[in-house]
């Protein structure tokens, strides 16, 4: 990526993340610097035009772009274009301006493994066995979230498989802590963020997010979740893109009640395991 590009692609990002869907579809043929000078000077009567624009406004008001550029260069973190990683401009208008990557994308084929926080042993035995199974040339790709997205990721870590993190918040802000001893030590793979170093995340960050991790895969695993989640989400978005995805199931009927109402929707596949 050219270094005039890295500047207005690193604003839009922070300006207009991906729950402003109508405005990204509004500036979708604009370049970077067109965007951004439509974000900053346009008068418009349009109500819904002119909050979006408001909202986008009060986020760079809060946003320290040199500040954040220079932690990016101290971390020596690379500026990928959305087409650099396989998946990611299946988006279309909801892709990222622009990733930050802590290194090297590895080139493989990727498939996540997502599920709840509150991980039970058998979610935990599920995933060793899908992780388990995946071969020399594929690639493991989650949130590092606690639970089953971090025993996801310490398996393909135990079995040297390649990996991608894909933080809420920028890179300088890895949590929750044991996700950041994990990424610190052993493991192999990069971390990616769309949103710059300085810029933390709320509850839409993360479900922002969960496309992301769900355009890199080729197959997502449902392991376990509750009806509301963000795994559910995950998922949806999986689909939606025409990912493949499985949903884990077993014999209890109390096992990842999410993931037995999302099993109903077209296109799903279930593997039951004892």
């Amino acid at each position: 990526m050219e270094d005039s590009e890295i500047r207005p692609r690193t604003i839009l990002n922070v300006a207009v993340p991906a729950n402003e869907g109508r405005l990204r579809k509004h500036i979708q043929d604009m370049s970077a610097t067109e965007a951004c000078e439509f974000i900053s000077s346009t008068r418009t009567n349009h109500r819904w035009l002119l909050m979006a624009l408001e909202r986008a406004r009060a986020r760079l008001a809060q946003f320290d772009l040199d500040s954040s550029l220079k932690t990016a260069e101290k971390l020596n973190l690379d500026y990928l274009a959305p087409d650099e990683i396989a998946g990611v401009s299946d988006l279309g208008s909801q892709a990222p301006w622009i990733i930050f990557a802590s290194s090297a994308i590895p080139a493989v084929q990727y498939s996540a493994v997502v599920g709840s926080r509150g991980m039970t042993q058998r979610g935990q035995r599920i995933v060793r066995n899908l992780v388990g199974e995946m071969k020399p040339g594929q690639g493991l790709v989650s949130g590092g979230a606690n639970g089953i997205d971090l025993e996801a990721h310490i398996q393909a870590r135990d079995s040297s498989l390649q990996q991608i993190v894909v933080l809420a918040s920028g890179l300088d802000l890895v949590f929750p802590k044991r996700t950041a001893d994990f990424i610190k030590y052993g493991f192999a793979g990069s971390v990616i963020a769309e949103m710059p170093p300085g810029v933390s995340s709320g509850k839409l960050g993360f479900l922002n997010r969960n496309r992301l991790i769900a355009a890199i895969c080729k197959k997502l695993y449902l392991v376990e979740a509750p009806e509301v989640s963000g795994s559910i989400n995950t998922a949806q978005h999986a689909l939606s893109l025409n990912r493949k995805v499985e949903v884990c199931l077993c014999q209890d009927q109390d096992f990842s009640p999410g993931g037995r109402w999302f099993a109903k929707k077209d296109g799903v596949t279930v593997r039951l395991f004892d």
